[in-house]
């Protein structure tokens, strides 16, 4: 192929997606224990990069056409190396999360003028070979992406997780200004949809804000509930303002389609079991089970493995059954998935953990597919389908952690201060401190022996033992709780692909216009 290295230049800022995507979930109880932070602000650390990406993806598709494609990626690249350089150096949770969102930014520069440089960079003909060589790197980075996460945090640190990107960073930046020439649309019209990018940015931040932090500040104190209350009326106003936009984010009107409709809703539900499975399987992993980070990411390549290698033959299924019914199954196996992890214990949990990552893994790669050709075929030409598309996925993401989460810190909180009032009376302070904790960890176990000793309790090895103990009971109760949660989201979308009304929707952008 003539334009092997303009296709290596473009495709390595899909491998550092790929790898920083999949391997940070392994390293999140490193960072935890090393910043002393809790499971909330470790969800933030995932849902920062998530938000910030979504946000303005399909703002930054166009601003790529207006100002040059090649500027675009040479930006995204060079804020990736300086958002990846504030993670990598962060002294606390705070800098940890600006260097997140400005990662996320960064990819949403990048990716959105990677595939645009190769469908105008290289000929019509070899076009096909050139997306195949820049999906096969990006599908080989997330299938190792949990393994080399893990062998990284390990050996070297949670840290270097994020520098090992600056070498790449700066080589792809050498490779891109070599060999990848300018371009542009010139026959773009209009401008960027700025008040619809920052009142949906703004909804959904603060809706995660409301249900990330309802746990550790109270459900009813001011600044949750204004989250709460606050983001879907921003999302409603974004929906108003998308009525009225010349050249909005996302067409209203496209929704009037039934099978737009399911797509969105098997992209979204998919995507939201899969994050809150393997963000919180992690922590069991390396709290209840004590694995290593390098161990974790290897039991985590059952999902990445499954997803990667099942992905190509999707396409058969998706011929022979149809797309609707490919969702379908798609969306039965992640329920099943979920209800896997039922049988889950402290002791004995490996098996059907491993068991529930591969039925994801595969139900996963069909959901995908079959959702992303449902949204080709039905999206008229011109119109954004990879934005409504990557939209959906990324929201389904961020509410995956954000909602699971939330359901799991109630839960974790509720049951350790239920099991530990018979011998351990906290007041409503304390309490806010066990739940900020690090969940299911021995530093969680340690925080509530330090409590006790502050109030007189002696803390002899059958209390120690009754704490530990609880902490894991506690956890493992979440655990299943976030799991039920999930097992919901998929059912909804099995019932999606058959009982899909887009009819509100069709009548909210009429009434609006």
């Amino acid at each position: 192929m003539r334009h092997r290295w303009f296709v290596v230049a473009t495709a390595l800022p899909l491998f550092l997606l790929a790898i920083e995507f999949y391997g940070i979930t392994v390293a999140l109880p490193s960072i935890g224990r090393d910043l002393g932070t809790g499971t909330t602000a470790l969800q933030w650390t995932v849902n920062a990069f998530n938000l910030a990406l979504a946000a303005p993806l399909v703002a930054f598709g166009r601003l790529g056409g207006l100002v040059g494609w090649r500027r675009t990626m040479l930006a995204g690249i060079l804020l990736f190396a300086a958002g990846s350089a504030v993670c990598g150096l962060a002294p606390g949770i705070a800098t940890l999360l600006a260097g997140r969102c400005i990662q996320g930014l960064a990819v949403a520069l990048f990716s959105a003028a990677s595939l645009a440089i190769v469908s105008r960079g290289v000929a019509p003909g070899e076009r096909g070979i050139a997306f195949g060589i820049c999906m096969a790197v990006a599908a080989c980075a997330a299938a190792t992406g949990p393994l080399v996460g893990g062998v990284l945090t390990e050996k070297l640190g949670w840290r270097w997780l994020f520098l090992v990107n600056l070498p790449i960073a700066l080589l792809t930046t050498a490779l891109i200004l070599r060999v990848v020439p300018e371009s542009r649309d010139q026959a773009r019209e209009g401008g960027i949809d700025l008040a619809g990018t920052a009142t949906i940015t703004a909804g959904l931040t603060l809706l995660t804000f409301g249900l990330q932090l309802g746990d550790d500040w109270g459900w009813q104190s001011l600044p949750v509930l204004a989250g709460l209350i606050g983001g879907p009326l921003l999302i409603l106003l974004f929906w108003w303002i998308e009525n009225r936009q010349r050249q909005p984010l996302i067409e209203p009107a496209l929704f009037g389609q039934k099978t737009l409709v399911q797509a969105q809703m098997v992209a979204l539900t998919s995507h939201f079991g899969c994050s809150a499975l393997l963000f919180f399987s992690t922590f069991y992993l390396q709290h209840i089970l004590r694995l290593g980070p390098m161990a974790a990411g290897l039991v985590l390549l059952a999902f990445s493995c499954c997803f990667v290698l099942t992905l190509p033959g999707t396409r058969i299924w998706t011929r022979h059954l149809g797309n609707r019914q490919a969702m379908m199954l798609g969306m039965v196996l992640m329920v099943t998935a979920f209800l896997l992890c039922r049988p889950i214990g402290p002791d004995s949990g490996l098996p059907w953990l491993i068991a529930a990552l591969a039925t994801a893994g595969i139900g996963q790669a069909l959901a995908f597919n079959a959702s992303t050709t449902a949204t080709v075929n039905a999206v008229p030409e011109g119109h954004a389908a990879a934005g409504l598309l990557n939209g959906a996925r990324l929201l389904g993401s961020v509410l995956g952690i954000a909602l699971p989460g939330a359901v799991f810190q109630a839960s974790e909180t509720g049951r350790l201060l239920q099991a530990l009032h018979p011998k351990l009376a906290l007041e409503p302070a304390e309490g806010r401190v066990v739940a900020s904790l690090l969940s299911g960890s021995a530093q969680a176990s340690e925080a509530i022996l330090a409590l006790a000793r502050a109030t007189g309790r002696a803390t002899d090895p059958a209390f120690v033992r009754f704490v530990e103990g609880n902490v894991t009971a506690a956890f493992m109760g979440a655990f299943q709780s976030g799991m039920l949660v999930c097992a919901f989201a998929a059912l909804l979308g099995v019932v999606a692909t058959f009982r899909a009304r887009p009819r509100l929707l069709s009548r909210m952008s009429v009434a609006g216009r």
